[in-house]
């Protein structure tokens, strides 16, 4: 008993001391040892199941090709690694590895085939890795249906040919007349330069070019009206632009417009027909509204324009007396003459721009109607709205008619194609307070077209042009240094051009960069320096096909300056005197096509206003034509150099 009370109080006196230590102060806890931190537990990682995956790789004729370039006997291997979501390049084909995990590609010539696989992890839960292998797309030419033709056919226009020309009596290449239509040349203009067409021969199964009398002629020069006929036109509305196409965009400041058309096997001789695509880049700027006055006229350029909107009858028909100003604009067959005063003749262009109210025609009427003279109508002239009057020759009347499209105009029914005619004369009075819209008067453009044969021993044709609203025709002392008129310093025009080329077994057509400098008194020291006063000159560079790719490349016996285009072809186009009549006389060319030096013509014409406030001022641009080429087609040794060879035009602005 006695041993069981004792070992009951050293166990009360244990417990005791353990709850003294635990009441201890800090500084009695500071002695005893630090307790041991838990061990860390271990886990082993959860690690999903993963395989290899090898898959086969699709082949196209494209990358079989290719690959075949390099791997050329069988059992010849290739092994590629390619990280995850990313593309290698092998003899130009393109491995995509489409994986969470590298890729490995393993490319094989089996007998002449080749056979090509990919190896790639796969984990659990991911999606199965997959690969693919492609030549990348080429550029795409804007013009993908014509034709590729003949490059020796049309080496044959574009190289030197007797008797055709640059500039008269300078041989040149075999250019086919072609002229812009729609664009207002010698007339009022146009608001939008998609209406823009061309004429031409384009092809041989069209009626030929001719003149009025039906004899073949020469273009209109520059800022004069059309005077080709027949032929075959492109307009508008053949659009050939392809948004997707990689062909050089127009220089700053300008637009483009690409035509195409195939014009079929019209002729039924089996040739297949013929396609032409063509290029055309203006410069046309917005019109500006104007008040229908007898300011109107004085915002046109051109005379025939300035004769369109001159208020100079009254509306009876008879010209202004002496208290009287005439109110209305004389639209007419012919010539008026009334009294002194005699008004000219009026293009086919103020007819299509005639336009009758609906009502002027009642349902119960005729689509066709004789208007007798003093009669009068309410429409519109080129928009503005106002009268008409008849004011026919006794014994005739003036006809309109409702087209289908519901439009009443002036009556064409027995007009030949393409010609607006009417057997009367008329008069507009604009109402009043009636506004006008005054087409840009200072546009330039140019352009070139190509027709091949679907058949290509068939017949090829090529041209080029240029043209503009208002030729600049210097003022009076503009050039010379001499005179306190004289025109100073120095202009520098950039634009482009647009042609036809030829390089050894390829042919087509070309876009380019143009950059001309004029020089006027360029020392400003009122002397004339022969030779180096009043004077042009210019570069063309950084040719491109319709494609957008670079033709020719820059060489080491010859290479371009930095910043002077991308490709060794460069056509220098020589100095040469700013003539009095603002035309630029045909001079050489020199220059290199890939370090071989060409030669050749160049030609053009200065455009824009000539004064400011009675002030000579420079011209606001340039455009004009040219030829170059790397060797004689009539040497010897001709057919074992290919002649490199382009032609074009171009435009300019300062």
């Amino acid at each position: 008993m006695s041993t069981y009370k004792n070992l009951t109080s050293a166990c009360i006196a244990a417990v005791l001391a353990l709850g003294l230590a635990a009441c201890s102060s800090s500084n009695d806890s500071a002695d005893a040892p630090p307790a041991e931190p838990p061990p860390p537990v271990t886990m082993e990682p959860d690690h999903p199941a993963h395989e290899t995956v090898t898959v086969d790789v699709a082949l196209g004729m494209a990358e079989q090709a290719a690959l075949l370039m390099v791997l050329q006997d069988t059992g010849d291997s290739d092994t590629l690694t390619v990280a995850a979501g990313e593309t290698e390049e092998r003899a130009d084909v393109e491995f995509t590895c489409m994986s969470e995990y590298e890729c490995t590609f393993t490319i094989t010539n089996n007998l002449g085939t080749i056979v090509a696989t990919m190896s790639s992890e796969k984990h659990a839960g991911e999606d199965d890795p997959t690969a693919t292998a492609m030549v990348p797309p080429g550029p795409m030419d804007t013009f993908p249906l014509l034709n590729a033709g003949s490059t020796d056919s049309i080496r044959d226009d574009v190289v030197r040919t007797a008797g055709t020309e640059v500039d008269a009596g300078t041989a040149g290449p075999n250019f086919t007349p072609t002229e812009l239509i729609g664009m207002g040349i010698g007339g009022p203009g146009v608001l939008n330069a998609d209406d823009a067409g061309l004429r031409s021969d384009f092809q041989a199964n069209g009626d030929a070019l001719t003149d009025a009398d039906g004899d073949p002629v020469e273009a209109a020069g520059p800022g004069l009206a059309p005077v080709l006929a027949d032929g075959t036109t492109i307009t508008g509305a053949d659009d050939a632009v392809d948004p997707s196409a990689d062909m050089e965009t127009a220089p700053a400041g300008w637009g483009m417009k690409t035509l195409f058309r195939d014009w079929g096997d019209t002729a039924g001789d089996g040739d297949g027909g013929f396609e032409t695509a063509a290029i055309v880049v203006k410069n046309l700027g917005d019109g500006m509204p104007h008040p229908f006055d007898r300011d109107l006229a004085d915002n046109y350029v051109n005379t025939a324009a300035q004769a369109m909107f001159t208020l100079g009858v009254r509306a009876d028909g008879t010209a202004p007396g002496v208290t009287t100003l005439g109110t209305s604009v004389y639209i007419g067959v012919d010539e008026l003459t009334v009294g002194a005063v005699t008004l000219p003749l009026a293009a086919s262009v103020q007819w299509a721009n005639m336009e009758f109210d609906s009502d002027s025609l009642v349902g119960a009427q005729s689509q066709d109607l004789n208007v007798n003279a003093t009669e009068t109508f309410s429409g519109s002239y080129f928009g503005a709205p106002g009268e008409f009057q008849c004011i026919a020759a006794t014994g005739t009347s003036c006809g309109i008619a409702r087209g289908d499209d519901g439009i009443i105009r002036v009556n064409d029914t027995n007009a030949a194609p393409d010609v607006v005619a009417s057997t009367g004369r008329w008069t507009f009075t604009p109402d009043p307070g009636a506004m006008i819209t005054v087409p840009d008067q200072d546009w330039i453009a140019y352009g070139a077209w190509l027709t091949t044969p679907d058949d290509a021993a068939g017949d090829h044709r090529l041209g080029v042009f240029f043209n503009g609203m208002d030729p600049w025709t210097p003022a009076a002392n503009a050039l010379d240094a001499t005179n306190a008129a004289g025109l100073r310093g120095s202009a520098t025009y950039n634009g482009g051009a647009t042609g036809i080329y030829v390089d050894g077994d390829d042919s087509g057509l070309f876009t380019a960069r143009a950059t001309l400098t004029a020089v006027f008194d360029e020392n400003m020291d009122g002397v004339d320096a022969a030779d180096e006063d009043y004077r042009i000159s210019g570069r063309i560079d950084n040719f491109r096909g319709t494609d957008g790719v670079a033709l020719g490349a820059d060489t080491g016996d010859m290479p371009n300056p930095q910043g002077r285009g991308e490709n060794d072809w460069v056509v220098e186009l020589g100095s040469v005197d700013i003539a009095e009549t603002g035309v630029i006389a045909a001079t050489g060319t020199t220059g290199s096509a890939d370090g071989v030096s060409w030669t050749g013509m160049w030609n053009g014409q200065f455009f824009g206003p000539s004064e400011d406030d009675g002030d000579a001022i420079a011209p606001s641009g340039v455009a004009g034509r040219f030829w170059a080429e790397t060797a004689d087609p009539d040497a010897a040794d001709a057919d074992m150099n290919p002649v490199t060879a382009v032609t074009g035009a171009f435009g300019a602005t300062r």
